[in-house]
């Protein structure tokens, strides 16, 4: 049997009420997943369609590099104890949000800088593609930015959805879930 002290704290605890998250804070909440949407629109399909099609890269080199970037989605794993555990600029889940999207607006920009010049190689070579060194050396370093940019990724959007539940009660993070990407 409780005592009544503790029974006290107890319901204390549980009434505690957690301010309601507005219509302008989904909407801010939003934006950040429009823009890792925005980004894997630019990611696997424009740079997928420019590798095939206009640069003529084989398909099978370039899916190879894109996927390098959802080879590491187990670190999202890692990235959400990190978040938990040890802040980041004085923030536990911002600041992983901020450096991760820093990141990744980074990797993709490098990743473009390299699919041109393999790009180039490729048509000086009327088109054929031939593993050699220069090409060997573009798509490896092409694939060690989409793996930075999948870690950039995971390293944003998972403290992100753990935001999402920091900040809201149970019945509003049932309706911030689908602002989350996971569903």
């Amino acid at each position: 049997m409780q005592d009544p002290q503790s029974s006290a704290l107890d319901s204390q605890l549980t009434t505690k009420i957690l301010p309601k998250v507005g219509l302008p804070t989904v909407f801010q909440l939003g934006l950040f997943n429009l823009g890792l949407g925005l980004m894997s629109v630019l990611t696997l399909a424009v740079l997928n369609r420019v590798m095939i099609d206009e640069l003529q890269i084989p398909a099978a080199v370039t899916a190879g590099v894109l996927a390098m970037a959802q080879i590491v989605a187990p670190a999202r794993v890692w990235f959400g104890q990190l978040s938990d555990t040890k802040p980041l600029f004085g923030l536990h889940r911002t600041g992983y949000v901020r450096l991760g999207t820093l990141l990744f607006g980074l990797a993709v920009m490098l990743a473009v800088q390299v699919v041109w010049p393999l790009g180039h190689w490729v048509q000086r070579h009327d088109g054929i593609w031939q593993w050699n060194g220069v090409t060997l050396g573009w798509t490896l370093l092409l694939g060690l930015i989409f793996v930075g940019y999948g870690l950039a990724l995971s390293a944003s959007s998972t403290p992100f959805t753990a935001l999402l539940v920091d900040i809201s009660e149970e019945k509003t993070a049932l309706e911030l879930w689908p602002l989350s990407g996971r569903c």
